[in-house]
């Protein structure tokens, strides 16, 4: 049993019964392992629950970083925005996940605000990154705006609304090329 199995079960029982609860014990059962096994990886709830959010986080990163490389030579930031949110929007459980990690660094869990704080601030820095050339200077103020209208838009998402066209929405704040 490795502890991507463990991290495996335990997000998807995350997912289907919320953080608060799901036990340790819960995780275990459907790991078809036992506490002890599971205590060996992971000490305490809080250490799963951050594996779990370095996990999802990384696989946010790489998305984003995939973006960026691709938006090498595109036709510009709009549509480096576009393939961005399409790719994040598309992951609709991995974005509960992300609902879920927040809410729960922000009632409880210290460690993981931490780290959540310390990779909002690396996602800031990749798409400062990549709008500066198109938009100069300007990328400093659009570039923390984008990153709250991905935030808001997966909260839509994940609450079921109708979201506006994207196309629209981005050529209301980037210009085209």
């Amino acid at each position: 049993m490795t502890r991507a199995t463990i991290v495996d079960h335990a997000e998807a029982l995350f997912m289907e019964r919320g953080i608060q609860a799901t036990s340790l014990a819960d995780v275990a059962t459907a790991a078809g392992i036992s506490k002890g096994t599971l205590f060996y990886h992971f000490r305490s709830k809080d250490d799963l629950i951050l594996e779990i959010a370095f996990t999802h986080v990384q696989k946010v990163s790489g998305e984003v970083l995939t973006c960026v490389s691709q938006g090498v030579g595109s036709p510009g930031p709009r549509v480096l925005m576009e393939r961005f949110l399409n790719v994040l929007l598309a992951a609709t459980l991995r974005n509960r996940l992300h609902l879920y990690l927040i809410e729960e660094s922000l009632t409880r869990n210290e460690k993981l605000k931490t780290a959540l704080q310390a990779k909002y601030r690396e996602w800031l820095a990749t798409m400062l990154g990549a709008l500066e050339p198109f938009l100069g200077a300007r990328a400093t103020i659009i570039a923390p705006v984008l990153l709250a209208l991905t935030d808001g838009l997966i909260i839509q998402a994940s609450l079921g609304l109708e979201l506006p066209p994207l196309g629209p929405l981005l050529a209301a704040l980037l210009p085209e090329g």
